[in-house]
């Protein structure tokens, strides 16, 4: 009778492990779930990050998290969230920042690419301590591109992605105007010191 009770538990547990190992992989394969893009919603920005330190911090007057208020969208004035960036590394050339949307229904959609030449320590963006250039958002055209997603959709994420580089962007200066994401993305490889983000929400 022991040995029948002890039988069936073994059979319970087993059961109930392999329970927890299918919702962790059915968690994990869901859009923003817990595999490789769960933490910067994007496989080709966590690579970008992978064995740098997170030790930028990265703040706003909009608290992270939350919803983008709709100055900030294509809705409103369509003006760029106000960024302050702390702990920039002394060997930093560069700083990229790279806002985008992996929610969109063709993939992920940049809405703002910037680079910042010598940056300070501490800066806020936009602002004028150090020089600057923008790239070309999805939209096509230069500078930022507040968020627009189709209405009806459920809310979509915004990552707003800081990258301490330890190198200047392309062949140096000046810095490159109208750059794309593909451009930026090369610039970064292997030459991220330090990263911070934050992430918002908006819906239409």
């Amino acid at each position: 009778m022991g040995s029948a009770v002890r039988l069936k538990t073994l059979v319970l547990i087993a059961v109930v492990l392999l329970a927890v190992v299918v919702a962790v992989a059915l968690y994990r394969s869901r859009p923003g779930g817990g595999g490789a893009a769960a933490v910067l919603g994007d496989p080709a920005m966590n690579r970008l990050v992978s064995g740098a330190p997170q030790g930028l911090s990265v703040s706003s007057v909009v608290p992270n998290g939350s919803r983008v208020p709709v100055e900030y969208t294509c809705d409103g004035a369509n003006r760029p969230l106000p960024l302050r960036v702390e702990g920039v590394p002394g060997g930093a050339r560069s700083l990229l920042v790279v806002m985008y949307d992996p929610d969109a229904p063709g993939g992920t959609f940049v809405h703002w690419l910037l680079v910042v030449l010598d940056p300070p320590e501490a800066l806020d963006i936009p602002g004028a301590a150090a020089e600057t250039a923008t790239g070309i958002n999805d939209f096509g055209r230069v500078g930022y591109g507040g968020p627009c997603p189709p209405p009806g959709d459920k809310p979509h994420r915004y990552y707003i992605l800081v990258l301490a580089l330890d190198r200047y962007p392309g062949t140096g200066q000046p810095v490159p105007q109208g750059f794309n994401l593909s451009e930026a993305l090369d610039w970064a490889e292997g030459h991220v010191v330090s990263w911070g983000y934050l992430v918002y929400f908006y819906s239409r």
